[in-house]
């Protein structure tokens, strides 16, 4: 429907071609294959069409890969070369606010298909995605009153993604809160689970 690669053209076909049959289908009448709304599965996902990770091995490794992609020649881009990662409020009768990261994984693969350099393509959907978060950003700040943005999650180990979103957040009046003392990703959970068993103890509850 988007455009999405053929079978013959998947940089992963040769290592696991059997799967792709089966794989396909349960996607197709949705069997176990839930949707994810985890921006580390976007990371995955353009990581392992652009051929630069294909299996993980350890956590992250496709997002560290993508991000490090940009080091290479061609890199250099201006926010308007951005790839659209368009931001939708809810129409009427509606709930959902989403960003639509359809149309920004359709750019990733149409660029492909064109040879770009992979730096460049890393380098725009870094900037696309952050771009597309900002607006999203700006626009519920603005409906609820709020101006602080906590950018907190596995995905904010990526400098690039930090740094980005960051600026745009500013750019649009907006405060990014960033980590400093503990990470942002698995070891705050911990902490908070930590905080909460305490909290809980103090107040009798536990």
């Amino acid at each position: 429907e988007l455009g999405l690669p053929l079978a013959d053209e998947l940089p992963w076909l040769k290592s696991q071609a059997a799967a792709v049959p089966l794989v396909s289908q349960m996607v197709r009448i949705k069997v176990n294959s839930p949707e994810s709304v985890s921006c580390g599965r976007l990371f995955d996902a353009v990581s392992a069409l652009l051929g630069l990770c294909e299996s993980v091995h350890y956590e992250g490794q496709a997002a560290v890969r993508l991000e490090l992609a940009q080091e290479g020649d061609g890199a250099a881009d201006e926010a308007g070369t951005a790839y659209p990662c368009p931001f939708t409020p809810p129409g009427p009768g509606e709930e959902s606010h989403i960003l639509n990261t359809h149309v920004l994984f359709s750019a990733v693969y149409e660029d492909w298909r064109k040879k770009t350099p992979l730096p460049l393509i890393a380098r725009r959907f870094h900037l696309g995605l952050a771009l597309g978060l900002a607006n999203a950003c700006r626009h519920l700040g603005d409906k609820l009153g709020v101006k602080e943005v906590g950018l907190s999650g596995g995905c904010f180990q990526n400098a690039t993604l930090s740094a980005l979103l960051a600026k745009a957040l500013l750019d649009r009046g907006m405060k990014p809160l960033l980590h400093k003392k503990l990470p942002p990703n698995d070891g705050c959970i911990s902490f908070g689970q930590a905080a909460w068993c305490r909290a809980a103890l103090m107040a009798g509850v536990l």
